[in-house]
């Protein structure tokens, strides 16, 4: 298991499974909602490696944070 912690832009290109993403915001406008596929969106710009795994980010519009798994973390997830 290899773990990343950081914003999107440090995270590692390589294996890791286990993401806490500190990045809360992908758009520089605090009026949109951060959510999941924003910061699947993030981390599958940064990880190159296919590989399952969790993330951890902020959920803006629920004020909390959440876990997530995702079969693929390199992948975006559909819109």
């Amino acid at each position: 298991m290899l773990f990343a912690n950081g914003l999107a832009e440090n995270l590692p290109a390589g294996d890791v499974n286990v993401i806490v993403l500190q990045t809360t915001d992908d758009d520089a406008n605090p009026g949109t909602p951060f959510g999941a596929g924003n910061a699947a969106n993030l981390i599958a710009d940064q990880v190159a490696a296919p590989s399952p795994g969790f993330f951890v980010y902020f959920n803006s519009g629920l004020s909390l944070p959440r876990l997530v798994y995702s079969p693929d973390l390199s992948e975006t997830p559909p819109t």
